[in-house]
């Protein structure tokens, strides 16, 4: 059992992230601490560290050590980006820093900032293609990736706060903006290779995109709370901007998702997401709460595996391995209900007009159907719907995510309710007769495992006539998982307009 502190010293905000890797070898996040420190306040042209914001910072600084005290923590790692990189007087901030709070800061370099952004997306977005934008309080990172490799970077040094002191500040919001568009189009113009990638999705990540991407959910009356890998088309992008673009600033923070502490950065630190969007041509924007907290972390969890490799092969795989063991889900239950599943959904295909892609959802579904059990045995299923909707289980978009939700929620019993009102924008679209249909196989398949014994072995099933053969190997008496399985025969034959029978 292992635990990692890693402290971020932005521009605008100091943050404390706590990780908790276990014996077990799963992991989670176990605190997180954020705090608006404004470092980079008053640094203007001189490029110096004022009293007042080192000052806030300090005490910032210290409330983590105690929480980091609290914890019994050893493995402390104290990164410092933009303000610090970009001062003059970077070496004495460091020394008083380090007198005052004992923490001794590693300054990234613009680089290796974009590396632990890119790390931390990669790993929790399952895409191989994109434009990665990280918009800080005084840098901003792009980085180019390529088959799921990094392929170009580079760390500028506009951000949201920096933007809004250098140029709004002193000329006003509608003379402030345009300057700064002006600005990062010749900036940006100068990076060739941006040429080279045009409609590339660009996937964003800083507090000003969270704003962004919460402002747009807030509008749609969205009900997944986490905007992690919420994605907007470029319409939906190009409104987001007319509205929040379109208030006055001393307004904006009526704009619901804006908050207080961020209201007087927001617009001017929304620019280089609006220049480098409109320079791509892009048709969508994928938003990620991950970046160089996560990508610090995962590399610090390489290490203790003994891994070179910082990228995990799947998304997905990762992160359900991690949350199955995590949660103690009996692993050999899950397995043979999936295969279950699996020869079910193969012979049934054909008759049930099923979309390949569901088989994702579907999947997931039979790995994680009894997770809730960590709660209560009692509506255990109903628990699991609740948290699939609210945990970070990466790999899945909000579709796929919903519908795993669905057929967890339902797994027990068809008439199953799932009385929860604020996800029918989203539960409506899965009533389908599909999803109906894959709640049966998953019934089925659970029911034929009912023993969590796995002495019933689901060999073969194909349609023979009006019914569904389900060839099966058994050593012992299965009579209890015979005749939990037949309860689902009445709503089969519903769906389906076949009969089960099994036979040995």
């Amino acid at each position: 059992m292992q635990k990692y502190a890693i402290i971020d010293l932005g521009s605008n905000s100091a943050r404390l992230h706590i990780y908790h890797i276990k014996l077990d070898g799963s992991y989670y996040l176990l605190e997180s601490v954020k705090e608006k420190v404004r470092l980079s306040e008053g640094m203007g042209e001189t490029d110096w560290i004022q009293q007042e914001p080192l000052n806030r910072t300090i005490q910032t600084l210290k409330l983590f050590t105690s929480l980091i005290s609290a914890h019994k923590i050893q493995a402390v790692f104290p990164l410092a980006t933009a303000a610090i990189r970009n001062s003059k007087n970077q070496r004495e901030v460091l020394e008083i820093i380090k007198g005052e709070t004992g923490l001794d800061f590693q300054v990234l370099t613009g680089e290796k900032e974009a590396y632990y952004d890119y790390v931390g997306v990669i790993n929790t977005i399952d895409e191989s293609e994109f434009v990665l934008l990280d918009i800080g309080g005084g840098s901003t990172e792009i980085v180019w990736v390529e088959n799921r490799l990094s392929k170009k970077a580079i760390s500028i040094p506009f951000g949201s706060v920096n933007l809004t002191e250098k140029y709004i500040k002193p000329l006003g919001y509608e003379a402030g903006m345009k300057k700064i568009e002006k600005v990062l189009k010749q900036e940006l113009s100068a990076i060739s290779w941006l040429k080279e990638i045009k409609g590339l999705p660009v996937i964003g990540l800083g507090g000003a995109i969270r704003t962004f991407a919460k402002v747009d959910r807030n509008l749609n009356e969205f009900p997944i709370y986490t905007v992690h890998n919420y994605r907007m088309d470029d319409q939906e992008v190009e409104k987001a901007f007319r509205i929040i673009l379109g208030f006055e600033p001393k307004d904006i923070d009526h704009l619901p998702g804006v908050g207080k502490k961020r209201s007087d950065i927001i617009q001017g630190g929304l620019m280089p997401l609006k220049v480098l969007f409109e320079m791509l041509k892009s048709k969508s924007l994928i938003i990620s709460e991950n970046g160089l907290r996560e990508g610090y972390f995962y590399k610090c969890l390489a290490e203790k595996r003994g891994l070179k490799e910082v990228v995990f092969p799947s998304v997905l795989e990762e992160s359900l391995n991690n949350h199955r063991i995590r949660l103690k889900i009996n692993q050999a239950h899950s397995e043979d209900v999936l295969q279950t599943v699996t020869v079910l959904f193969d012979a049934l295909k054909a008759v049930g007009n099923f979309d390949a892609r569901d088989f994702r959802s579907l999947r997931v579904a039979a790995l994680l159907h009894d997770m809730g059990l960590v709660i209560d045995y009692d509506m255990h299923h109903k628990h699991g719907f609740y948290m699939m909707m609210h945990m970070n289980l990466y790999g899945l978009n909000n579709r796929e995510l919903t519908a795993a939700a669905y057929l967890i929620g339902k797994h027990r019993t068809v008439e199953a309710k799932l009385n929860m009102p604020e996800y029918d924008i989203l539960i409506e679209n899965f009533q389908t007769q599909s999803f109906e249909k894959y709640v049966c196989l998953l019934q089925i398949a659970e029911q034929l495992d009912r023993s969590e014994s796995g002495r019933l072995k689901v060999l073969a099933a194909s349609i023979v006539g009006k019914k569904l053969k389900i060839l099966y190997a058994a050593q012992e008496d299965v009579a209890l998982e015979l005749m939990y399985a037949a309860q689902s025969a009445s709503a089969f034959s519903k769906q389906f307009g076949l009969n089960l029978e099994f036979t040995k």
